[in-house]
Order: C-alpha cells, then structure tokens, then sequence
C-alpha cells in the first residue's frame, strides 16, 4: 500500500516501482514461485524505466544511480538462481557501474559501498572455470577491499545499514570465524 501511495504521489520517479520490485524479488528468492519471478521483471522493468527517465533529466542523481545498482544486484541474483551464469555476470557489470557512478559524484554516500564491496568479496569466489566471464564483463575481485567497503557501508551508510550488519555479520562467521566481531 505504501509503495502504491508513492507511485500516485510521484510516478516519474523510481521509489515506488523499486519498492513493489524489492518485495516481489525477495518472495522470488524464498519461494522460486514463478508468479513472483514474472511479478518482480514486470516492477524491475518499470523501475528501469523511470530511473533512466531521472537520469536522462539529472544524470548526476546519486540516489537514483543506488537504486539502479541495486536493481541491477536483484536481476543479478534471479539469474544466478536460474543458473545463467553470463547473464548474471552482465547485471553484475550493470551494477558494479551503477554503485561506482553514484559514488563519483558524491563519495559520501556510503550506502554504495555496500554493493560493491558485496561483488568484490563474492567475485573472489567465482570458480576457475567462469573467471573467463568475469575478465570477459572487466568486473575484479578483492576480498580485502569488498570487506573493508561493507565495514564503510555498516559504519557510515543509512539506508542499508541492517543489511550491511547482515552481510557483515555473516563474513565475520562463516568465513572469518571472529564470531566475537559477529556482534556488530
């Protein structure tokens, strides 16, 4: 109902579109429902297509470029649900440009940092036989530096601290086993 109100108050904009997409990705990723997967294209399309009508009228908009990102980080991850490794390397890319934009005008945004230290950290994982794809796409990999930008996006960021606490957390445990620092 929110995300509804949003859309009637400013429907050339993104944040409404971007919220339904968020609740239907999120469902997707819980369920592989189909009906959710059809329903998160449908709102991440329209979402794209006013983010690029705000970019194209104020291309130096870092907020709409985060929410590009993170778009881009969703579409990501339904493909690498679906196993379509390429395609997911390609919104990887989409992504990574996104959140690097949005930080080169305003390197205080710190939200941003979350998103790529995300595809840094996880890119260091890829296996030897899709680092190809990743050289292919130019995306890199730095374990260190992906961790030290969640770390920023936890300390300093505002709209995703939780899920920088979240993903924060989960490093902490399941790779560093500091499970002291765990309890951020």
């Amino acid at each position: 109902v929110t995300f509804n109100k949003v859309i009637k108050l400013r429907p050339d904009l993104p944040y409404g579109y971007y919220g339904i997409a968020k609740i239907h990705f999120w469902n997707y990723l819980g369920s592989r429902d189909q009906t959710e997967y059809n329903l998160f294209l449908k709102f991440a399309d329209l979402t794209q297509e006013k983010i690029d009508q705000s970019l194209k009228s104020n291309p130096k908009d870092y907020r709409i470029m985060y929410i590009g990102g993170n778009l881009a980080s969703f579409r990501e991850m339904t493909q690498s649900v679906d196993n379509s490794s390429i395609k997911a390397f390609f919104w990887s890319k989409k992504a990574v440009g996104y959140f690097e934009e949005s930080l080169a005008i305003n390197p205080k945004y710190y939200d941003s940092y979350l998103g790529l230290g995300l595809f840094d950290y996880a890119m260091s994982f890829v296996p030897d036989f899709l680092k190809w794809a990743v050289n292919l796409t130019g995306l890199t990999s730095n374990k260190s530096r992906g961790f030290q930008y969640i770390k920023t996006a936890f300390k300093k960021g505002i709209l995703d601290k939780s899920e920088a606490a979240f993903h924060l957390s989960k490093i902490y445990t399941d790779y560093l086993a500091e499970y002291d620092s765990a309890s951020v």
